[in-house]
């Protein structure tokens, strides 16, 4: 067993000219905006505060509301084709190995090392399926944010800022129709409860797209479907001068068909084979230049898994409330919890093969048989998440030479997986090869925090921030039953990771539409075990 825990150093030196030229793709507001010579001021809350974007000495690009709309990002992944330096994949489909890169720093195993966000709250799994239509904006914060964001913050965040509920009355219902049988449909509703006190805002979302590709064996041309339903409520309680109480409120559904993924022989890419007299062990690496296959080679049956594809519900919460004094002194408490369940069904090969039709063969147990089948790929996969995450921090106030934030961090998520892939090899009686486990994982992260900023006069500023955090992990798996044997539970892993992560930051700003800043930040991602 060896334990892992990855920090790295960076340092940055920028120029921000002005806020929607720092990014024109996304933050410029349009031709019209630029013939009247007049530009929007977009607030971002990258340093958990809201500051126009000009004066926030990071890289960030901002999308409003409006671009949403415009451009038509509907997910995590539209996203990525808008936003300079972000690219995120989903190789196998939305609710699995889902990559945010930032500044080309990826990963193939292990925790991602860019983080999701909504309204500052850790999102855990998959973040290809949250809502877009009630957001007031997305930031993607470049660089470590370790220090105010705290995990999974490597190579930076992305957080999607929830609207909020409006004074008035309004409302807005859009729909699109497309190729590949597309159709999305979104509304909103939002005003007052108790005109001053008390507002709400309530939205629902319903996007579909059919398959890109199609298994002439099957007859499937749904590959690659996805659907999501999603509703999102929210409300804003003023009972009092200084106090702002937001609650908030989602639920989603995905059902979504099997990705096109197939598997490629050996021949077509390897250097050698293994054999099972001549290469027991060898093992088989690309040679050269990957040969391209027209056609993945199938069999001859229909696929009748009961549920193929990728079936995934998740509940997230959020309650938010915030105390200002007279003198401008800010208390900010901030609860999330989240609850998501998915299953994954899918036939690898796309042989069309019919596993739940199959008779098993006596020898073998409840969890795992064997079975007289042509060679197949099967994986039946299931997980189950939740978490709790409380936030105070304490604020003094902005218009002050000298400014301060400190704050205290908690974490905890449970995490339970289910594997159930299998190989079934061609013959008469054959033996699944593959691998049938559950896992248990418990993490709990706990963090101080703090940032001090100081005003050397009007065009020099300087910032420290710091985050002192230990995050505990506990996982254990167990092997399930194979071919009549019972198997021994694995060892429970245990490691605890400490991290210290700082920001510096030196700012100079000679007029208002000029801003330079230089920076040099750690940051740090989940540790983990790979053994």
């Amino acid at each position: 067993m060896k334990k892992t825990n990855l920090k790295y150093p960076a340092l940055s030196i920028a120029m921000a000219v002005a806020s929607a030229l720092a990014t024109p793709a996304v933050a410029q507001q349009g031709a019209n905006a630029a013939d009247d010579l007049a530009l929007e001021e977009i607030v971002v809350t990258a340093r958990k505060r809201e500051e126009s974007l000009q004066d926030v000495p990071l890289t960030v690009t901002a999308v409003t509301a409006t671009q949403i709309a415009e451009l038509g990002i509907k997910d995590s992944r539209d996203l990525a084709l808008f936003t300079p330096g972000f690219s995120n994949v989903t190789s196998f489909g939305r609710n699995s190995s889902e990559r945010p890169t930032i500044r080309g720093q990826s990963n193939i195993l292990g925790a991602a090392n860019a983080a999701y966000f909504v309204d500052g709250v850790y999102l855990t799994g998959s973040a290809s399926n949250t809502e877009t239509a009630n957001l007031e904006r997305i930031e993607v914060i470049k660089g470590p944010q370790a220090a105010l964001f705290g995990r999974a913050t490597f190579a930076g965040a992305i957080n999607y800022v929830t609207r909020k509920p409006s004074e008035e009355l309004t409302g807005q219902v859009t729909g699109t129709v497309g190729q590949f049988d597309q159709k999305d449909v979104t509304a909103f509703l939002s005003g007052p409860i108790i005109d001053g006190k008390l507002n709400f805002y309530i939205s629902g979302t319903h996007t579909e797209i059919g398959g890109f590709y199609n298994n002439p064996l099957d007859s499937r041309d749904d590959l690659g479907a996805e659907q999501t339903d999603a509703v999102t409520g929210k409300l804003r309680w003023r009972p009092a001068e200084g106090i702002d109480i937001t609650a908030l409120v989602t639920y989603a559904e995905d059902k979504d068909a099997p990705p096109a993924l197939g598997l490629q022989g050996r021949e077509y890419n390897n250097c050698q084979l293994n054999d099972p007299v001549l290469r027991p062990r060898s093992r088989g690496y690309y040679c050269g230049v990957v040969q391209p296959i027209e056609k993945l080679s199938i069999g001859a049956l229909t696929d009748q898994m009961p549920n193929p594809g990728t079936r995934r519900d998740r509940v997230r919460g959020a309650l938010t409330a915030s105390f200002t004094t007279s003198s401008g002194y800010e208390l900010v408490s901030t609860t999330g919890y989240s609850e998501e369940n998915y299953e994954v069904q899918i036939d690898v090969s796309y042989g069309g093969y019919d596993f739940g039709q199959l008779t098993p063969v006596p020898v073998a147990t409840a969890f795992t048989a064997q079975w007289t089948t042509p060679g197949a790929f099967q994986r039946i996969n299931g997980e189950e998440r939740r978490d709790l995450s409380q936030e105070v921090r304490l604020s003094s106030p902005v218009d002050r030479k000298l400014r301060w934030t400190v704050g205290a961090y908690y974490f905890a998520a449970a995490d339970d997986f289910v594997r159930d892939d299998k190989i079934y090899r061609t013959g008469a009686l054959i033996v699944p090869n593959g691998a049938s486990s559950l896992t248990y994982r418990d993490i709990k992260n706990t963090a101080t925090f703090g940032s001090l900023e100081y005003d050397i006069n009007d065009q020099w500023t300087v910032t420290a921030e710091a985050r002192q955090a230990e995050e505990k992990i506990e996982q254990q798996s167990f092997a399930f039953p194979t071919n009549g044997v019972e198997r021994v539970p694995g060892r429970i892993f245990n490691g605890t990771f400490t991290s210290y992560t700082p920001r510096f930051t030196l700012r100079y700003k000679p007029n208002d539409d000029l801003s330079l800043f230089a920076n040099y930040a750690q940051g740090t991602k989940p540790g983990g075990f790979n053994g």
